[in-house]
């Protein structure tokens, strides 16, 4: 998906949820306006999500695209968890596997 120089105006944003977004030979979603793509929930081809500007080695995103979170599987209709911070999901779990191991 290509959102042109002149498409919107830096006060829109183009909405791109739930979709399969994989196997793009130059982006997955390109943002050439002013305005912003929200491009959250998608699947990117890759559990990592979305690159180069994403952190993962999925279809490529432009900056100016909001890309997280996304799916981490290519079913549409799952939880998109992509793209949590992985130290606060660690952390969370050391916390909860704690507050268990006190209720012995």
């Amino acid at each position: 998906m290509n959102v042109g120089a002149t498409s919107i105006t830096s006060t829109d944003t183009v909405q791109v949820h739930r979709n399969f977004i994989a196997g793009n030979k130059v982006f997955g979603v390109n943002n050439e306006s002013s305005g912003s793509v929200n491009g959250t929930c998608n699947w990117w081809g890759a559990k990592n999500g979305p690159g180069p500007v994403g952190p993962g080695s999925g279809d490529r995103v432009s900056t100016g695209v909001v890309y997280a979170p996304w799916l981490t599987k290519p079913r549409l209709d799952g939880p998109c968890k992509g793209g949590n911070n992985d130290k606060n999901d660690k952390d969370k779990n050391d916390k909860d596997k704690n507050d268990s191991d006190d209720k012995d």
